[in-house]
């Protein structure tokens, strides 16, 4: 029994690290793909924090209560799914801009490539989440930041995106 304890510890230790490098890797991913929008995501992550942090607390624990009800109804089961697929998304992004936020801090001094600035912050933020306690509030403290951040931008796109300029038509 003792050995079934062990194994299925091991799997739940291996499970949660595949999940930390799959979000430093998707972090990345997100930095080369779409580098203006995580610049915007990262101006409201640095400039708003309180607001980002207060946001994505509410819609983090407003969603998980909604995601819970919605598939135990099993009627809408399935839009329940769609949302918990679009919270955790939105999740990963959030973590994305609060490596970044945080690789660009620790290397100030010297700027860095954003690559390797988000891969230096995603690295310490994992590495910090194996601190007892300390390191698990601070991870969540990035994850509601991370992911007011992005719910902020979205909502707020016309204050927060730079308008396109008008070009009047050549003769």
């Amino acid at each position: 029994m003792e050995l079934h304890k062990a194994l299925g510890l091991a799997a739940l230790l291996i499970l949660v690290l595949v999940a930390k490098i799959g979000c430093i890797g998707f972090g990345l991913w997100y930095e080369a793909t779409y580098p203006g929008a995580r610049d915007r995501m990262l101006a409201v992550y640095q400039t708003r924090r309180r607001k980002c942090l207060i946001v994505g607390a509410v819609n983090a624990i407003v969603g998980a209560l909604l995601i819970v009800f919605l598939v135990a109804t099993k009627v809408l089961g399935l839009v329940g799914i769609l949302l918990a697929g679009t919270l955790i998304a939105f999740v990963v992004i959030g973590y994305g801009v609060g490596y970044r936020d945080l690789g660009a801090r620790l290397a100030s001094p010297a700027p860095e490539t954003p690559w390797r600035t988000t891969l230096l912050g995603g690295l310490v933020a994992e590495a910090a989440f194996l601190a007892p306690i300390a390191g698990q509030v601070l991870a969540l403290i990035m994850l509601f930041r991370g992911l007011g951040a992005v719910i902020i931008t979205l909502m707020a796109r016309k204050t927060i995106l730079p308008q396109p300029e008008t070009q009047s038509p050549q003769d």
